[in-house]
């Protein structure tokens, strides 16, 4: 999942606590190492899933008529914006 987390205090210089820059793949991080968990994540803004071809192909497309796959990503036509991105 991708968070848009600029507004949270401990990353709104751009980085976190001197370890992490933002724009950063901090999953094995947040998961392994942190001394918080995913949760805290949940305090930022959702902002889009990255999914593999194969997860999008069987779920996300066959579900739902109004989102359509276009420019290396899934768009809510309802809505017009991009709701996740596609990782190859």
């Amino acid at each position: 999942m991708l968070y848009d987390v600029t507004e949270l205090n401990r990353w709104r210089s751009g980085n976190h606590l001197g370890q992490h820059k933002s724009g950063e793949e901090l999953s094995y991080q947040i998961e392994q190492r942190a001394p918080h968990n995913l949760s805290l994540l949940g305090r930022g803004y959702l902002v889009g899933i990255l999914v593999t071809q194969k997860t999008l192909a069987g779920t996300i497309l066959s579900k739902n008529a109004s989102y359509e796959l276009k420019e290396g990503a899934v768009y809510d036509k309802r809505i017009n914006k991009a709701i996740c991105y596609i990782l190859d």
